[in-house]
């Protein structure tokens, strides 16, 4: 597919995933993503188990619905909490349990009592769940889109961000905020937004190039940079994560972790704003040892309780759970929410504690050894100090100072006296006894800020653009502009950029007062301080946008001729090698063979766009060959160095010795015996080997009819495996369509599920070994298996329908059942072994209500779908013999109403 065609919801930068070394992974691989644009990103996601196919097929172009991002969006985070199905829609389903997740996390809300799991999402229902999951802020620029009036007011903040950040794209100027989201464009925009998933423990210390999941408890991350938000997931429970010298550009946000948490060690100012939100029960702590401050925290949810250790600049308390500062130092701690609760241990020490107006009931706990500087009481609170408080400024009325009293009180003019816990009035400080006295200060003290230091990211070619990070005390960096304006918010290359900061003050508590600016990368072009905010204008020369590039080889530079080398392309802003990355819509790739290294006879031998798997080599002449590849985007043209491959004439190894495994081993002992399941039987074959030789690579079994006809052929184990028993179970009672499902096995016990199967008359056992040998291993062992089925006793006129108007399964003509079995098939050609299930449901009426994204696919399917009825099964059983009684039927489904 050409990528310059509109791809739905997002055309984005596809990066790779990395997993710890032992990770399990998913098959990734599916019958209808080849080629398409979406592969690299499918591939790895689905190696992560985020996504998954159906049947060997991803359907990378069908719409998305909301049941299926729910269940992607779990597995991103692993969310803990599963909350009340109070949906009307919602019945048992592979994805109920995901949209309950994410509906106790506040992410899906629905609607009118619906959650409606098997409807498409529309643009900006993505837009808005992605912009919850990942905690993105409303966006305020406006929508560059020709239909922006279009999107729904309840979707307009998401849908702002997202596009402002990149991640969201129209086609052709235009949104289309009612129109689906495909499977792979979701896939594309995930892959854009998240860079890497950590899944499991362990060190990791590779750049994330925008937001990384930690998704695993006791992962360490150790000298690396995150070039987008950090997001300690809810899948990591009440675990541990170390950040070890991490670089956060964006936000660390705490949703996973507990009482023994989230340490930061190394450089604490490498971070920005910090946000404590867990939803999950249990508490959560976050230690800093560091030995400097970190910024900013944002206590914004805890649940159970939030506690910090170490050393910060900055605390919003901005939620009502129970905050606990154990221990070290905040220069100003802000209590910006009703009825917070917050508690000073006994060896904290705030310099400036706030609360500010229109924040009542608010309950601070000062405990033995712990000190407060100045505390501002702009709305009622109740104090209960056992530590220290040198100052106490009361702005409001009906606040209490309980325990020890705070060495100097003012109160503001007009406010009613504070009180001890005894309801004793605490006196006015200043000499004109304040409150209803008339005296003390007009207002609370106010900290000056007399320095602002602002740290950028230098903009380098086709990177994501990053923002500015406030590095000092007492003000934050509230917004990021670049100009000229980015395309998918990545520089260009050759290009002179300014970036214009807006600095505000922390809170009310600060106030800046002709501060001085220092910025870190850039140069500073114009400074505007208006109403308490200051706008910086920096400037970065076009120098600083430049890309470099250099070729990469695989394997040596030095090679045989049996051998093929492979090179790629390596960029400062990405890497592209055997496709590992996708930027076709940038850059375009010719390659040339040259004489020498100086370029001469230089003669184009490939030319590439999309994926760039660079040029692969494979000579029959030995000798030196030259190589180097051409870049070209925005009308720029880049040359890589030239690599040099040298050949050599292939030398014939030394031929391995054979390798000696020892006898084969042979069967010491074996059974075969019926086994009853609820709606079948099962043959099960045990046996055991007489001996621990090595030589043993796998159990050959062959289940054979009184002619000694292979009717089933499968086999069990592995090389080198250490398991000398085996156990194997051949199961029939499926109603009986097409043939076996699944005949591959390893030690030492399988289920195979088999549509049917003829009498068995004999099992035979043979060894191979590690060498191929099998001779005179084999065991036949006699035995008399019938498997049979009655004749159905369903009528002839039988007929299933289905009723889009309910949802409503039924079959005219059937008679009295304690128990139907419905099953809904769909296929996609005549031949019904290639059915797929759509449904299953034991039910005891006759017309049953299936869930909506069921009966969507019976819309879909209806001239290619049927339902089978299956009746509950009767079992008789002996040692070596036994029946399966089934009644059953395959009617065509159609899509019809009683009523017609």
């Amino acid at each position: 597919m050409n990528r310059f065609l509109c791809v739905p919801l997002a055309l984005a930068l596809t990066l790779s995933l990395s997993a710890p070394a032992g990770a399990a992974e998913a098959d990734a691989s599916y019958s209808d993503t080849s080629g398409h644009w979406a592969e690299a990103a499918v591939g790895r996601w689905s190696a992560k188990g985020v996504i998954q196919g159906d049947h060997g097929a991803f359907r990378p172009d069908d719409p998305l619905t909301r049941g299926e991002l729910a269940a992607i969006l779990d597995r991103v985070m692993g969310y803990r909490e599963t909350g009340e199905n109070t949906f009307s829609d919602l019945g048992e389903n592979w994805y109920t349990n995901s949209i309950l997740h994410l509906s106790a996390a506040g992410i899906m809300e629905g609607s009118g009592g619906r959650v409606r799991p098997g409807d498409p999402l529309s643009r900006q229902e993505t837009a808005v769940l992605l912009a919850r999951a990942f905690q993105v802020e409303d966006g305020q620029a406006p929508l560059p889109f020709s239909d922006k009036a279009d999107v729904a007011d309840w979707a307009l903040g998401a849908v702002s961000a997202l596009t402002a950040a990149g991640q969201l794209q129209g086609c052709s100027g235009v949104f289309d905020p009612e129109g689906d989201v495909t499977r792979a464009s979701l896939v594309t925009m995930l892959d854009n937004m998240v860079s890497d998933l950590v899944t499991q423990a362990g060190d990791y210390s590779r750049d994330a190039e925008s937001s990384l999941v930690v998704a695993a408890d006791k992962a360490v991350l150790k000298d690396m940079e995150v070039k987008g938000d950090l997001i300690i997931a809810d899948a990591v429970g009440d675990g541990d994560v170390t950040l070890e010298n991490v670089r956060v550009d964006g936000r660390l946000i705490i949703r996973g972790g507990g009482e023994h948490s989230i340490h930061i060690a190394g450089d604490a100012s490498r971070y920005g704003t910090v946000i404590v939100t867990k939803t999950a029960s249990g508490k959560v702590r976050l230690v800093n040892e560091s030995g400097a401050p970190i910024p900013m925290v944002n206590v914004a949810d805890g649940r159970d309780g939030v506690t910090l250790e170490g050393d910060f600049t900055g605390v919003v308390v901005a939620s009502d759970v129970a905050v606990v500062a154990a221990s070290g130092s905040i220069e100003s701690l802000t209590v910006a929410v009703e009825n917070a609760q917050v508690t000073l241990g006994g060896d904290a020490k705030v310099e400036k504690l706030d609360v500010p107006k229109d924040t009542a009931g608010a309950t601070l706990t000062v405990e033995k050894g712990a000190s407060v500087g100045t505390l501002t009481l702009g709305g009622a609170a109740t104090v209960q100090n056992s530590g220290t408080i040198k100052k106490a400024e009361v702005a409001a009325s009906d606040v209490v100072l309980g325990g020890q009293k705070p060495s100097t009180v003012f109160v503001e003019k007009g406010v009613e006296q504070p009180k001890d816990d005894k309801g004793n009035e605490i006196k006015d400080s200043s000499s004109s006894g304040g409150g209803g006295g008339g005296g003390g200060p007009s207002s609370p003290s106010v900290t000056p800020i007399n320095s602002v230091n602002i740290k950028l990211s230098v903009p380098k070619a086709l990177k994501p653009a990053s923002n500015a990070v406030a590095t000092g005390t007492g003000y934050i960096v509230a917004e990021t502009a670049w100009s000229p304006s980015l395309n998918d918010n990545r520089f260009a290359l050759d290009t002179d950029y300014t970036a214009t900061v807006t600095i505000e003050p922390a809170n009310s508590s600060y106030q800046f007062s002709s501060p001085s600016i220092s910025i870190t990368n850039g140069e500073l072009a114009q400074t505007t301080v208006e109403n308490s905010k200051i706008t910086l204008s920096v400037s970065f020369p076009k120098t600083a946008s430049s890309i470099e590039i250099e070729i990469i080889q695989s394997p040596d530079s030095e090679y045989s001729t049996d051998t093929q080398s492979s090179i790629g392309v390596r960029c400062d802003a990405h890497t592209l090698v055997n496709g590992i990355e996708d930027l076709s819509y940038i850059i375009y790739y010719q390659w040339y063979q040259c004489d020498d290294i100086e370029k001469s006879g230089a003669a184009p031998v490939k030319w590439q766009w999309g994926n760039c798997p660079g040029v692969t080599l494979s000579a029959e002449i030995p000798g030196t060959y030259y190589f180097f590849c051409r870049l070209s985007t925005d009308g720029l043209q880049l040359d890589s160095p030239v690599i040099t491959l040298t050949v050599t004439e292939y030398e014939e190894p030394e031929p391995t010795p054979p390798i000696d495994y020892g006898p084969l081993a042979t069967f010491a002992d074996y059974t075969v015996k019926a086994i009853p399941i609820s709606y079948g039987s099962c043959l099960n074959i045990s046996w055991t080997l007489d001996s621990r030789s090595s030589n043993v690579s796998q159990v050959n079994i062959d289940l054979c009819d009184s002619n000694e006809q292979v009717l089933l052929s499968t086999s069990s184990g592995g090389a080198n495996y250490q398991l000398y028993q085996g156990d194997l179970d051949f199961c029939a009672g499926f109603p009986p369509f097409g043939s076996f499902f699944n005949c591959v096995y390893d030690l030492p016990t399988k289920t195979l599920s088999i549509s049917c199967i003829d009498d068995v008359e004999s099992v035979h056992l043979s060894i191979t070994g590690m060498d191929g040998e099998t001779t005179g291993n084999e065991m036949v062992i006699p035995c008399n298996i019938h498997f049979s089925s009655q004749e159905t006793s369903f009528a002839d006129d039988l007929l299933a329908y289905f009723n889009p108007e309910n949802n409503t399964l039924g079959v005219n003509g059937l008679t009295d059942a304690s128990e139907y079995w419905f099953y809904l098939y769909a296929y996609q050609y005549p031949a019904k072994n290639d059915m797929w299930l759509m449904d299953n449901i034991v039910s005891s009426s006759k017309n049953i209500v299936i869930d909506s994204a069921t009966a969507a696919k019976v819309e879909k399917y209806q001239s290619k779908a049927y339902v089978v009825l299956l009746s509950p099964s009767c079992v008789q059983t002996a040692e070596h013999e036994f029946q399966i009684n089934l009644d059953y039927q395959c009617l065509p489904l159609s899509i019809w109403s009683p009523d017609t």
